[in-house]
């Protein structure tokens, strides 16, 4: 997993923001689908993505808590129709981003 540290505002501590091997597949799936119409839609996309979690350190209870989880500790970050899940871990003052999928109403 890639390691990314951050000051957390306020707080005057620091998080760790962890992508999982999971979330780097999945992101890639999502890269290639997007990029056989615009290679610069998906290069401005995943931009997107890396900004809204660099954010999350700021303010990791800022969004919903997980429909799809039942661990309260993980939350959901919705941007442009995806969910991108990640699990807050205080004690160790991580945040682990657990993958992206497209939003789906319910899951199967």
């Amino acid at each position: 997993m890639l390691k990314y540290k951050h000051l957390s505002s306020g707080l005057g501590k620091n998080m760790q923001i962890d992508r999982s091997e999971e979330y780097f597949f999945e992101l890639q799936a999502i890269m290639e689908y997007i990029a056989q119409d615009s290679f610069k839609g998906a290069l401005v996309l995943r931009s997107e993505f890396d900004e809204k979690i660099e954010n999350l350190p700021f303010m990791p209870l800022k969004n919903r808590q997980s429909v799809y989880f039942s661990d309260v500790s993980v939350r959901d970050l919705i941007h442009k129709g995806y969910v991108i899940p990640y699990k807050i871990d205080n004690k160790n003052s991580i945040i682990t981003v657990l993958g992206i999928y497209k939003y789906k109403n319910s899951i199967k």
